[in-house]
């Protein structure tokens, strides 16, 4: 590392997230056209693409509202309080899928096995 690569590394620590971001990719984009490199282009394209994967569904409240139907005796059954409560925030088609992804949260938070979590 050069001494103009410390300073530049000094530099990027005494500002925002915003700004450190937007000199890192100065700073890559100048790696690369001063190198020929191309993974610097990449590590500066990278900066600001969106994390691969779905992002995240917060489903507590749903599965609170499955846990209150079932110990109400409102669902004769785990899996038909999970269907009931999917059938609140999907149409016909989604509702298995919505029920599924519930009771695989419950389990995990269970710690069990999802398949053997719930009968009916």
């Amino acid at each position: 590392m050069t001494g103009a690569d410390r300073d530049h590394a000094a530099a990027l620590q005494s500002r925002s997230l915003a700004e450190s971001l937007s000199a890192a990719d100065q700073y890559l984009r100048s790696l690369a056209k001063r190198t020929g490199e191309p993974a610097f282009m990449r590590a500066a394209n990278a900066l600001y693409q969106q994390p691969s994967g779905r992002p995240s569904i917060n489903d507590h409240k749903l599965i609170e509202e499955a846990r209150w139907l079932f110990e109400q005796g409102k669902a004769k059954s785990m899996n038909q309080a999970l269907r009931k409560v999917a059938m609140t925030v999907v149409d016909e088609d989604g509702i298995k899928a919505v029920a599924e992804r519930l009771r695989r949260k419950m389990a995990a938070e269970a710690k069990i096995d999802p398949r053997n979590y719930f009968s009916g």
